[in-house]
């Protein structure tokens, strides 16, 4: 996705089952996940089974500082 090499995931929560595409090159956790949490990097595309919920990154721009 726009270049970076990208790992599925799928996850369900409730009774809706979701699959996201994210890459490691650019790392990120989010504040409020735990250490023992083994998903690490940024999600670049995500969607739910049903297609009622739909996102993908258009851009990245980069940020120093």
């Amino acid at each position: 996705i726009i270049d970076y090499s990208c790992q599925r995931a799928t996850a369900k929560i409730g009774n809706q089952l979701y699959e996201a595409w994210y890459t490691d090159a650019l790392p990120h956790r989010h504040p409020d996940s735990r250490e023992i949490d083994d998903k690490q990097g940024l999600i670049l595309e995500a969607r739910d089974a049903e297609g009622s919920y739909e996102l993908r990154v258009k851009y990245i721009r980069e940020q120093i500082g």
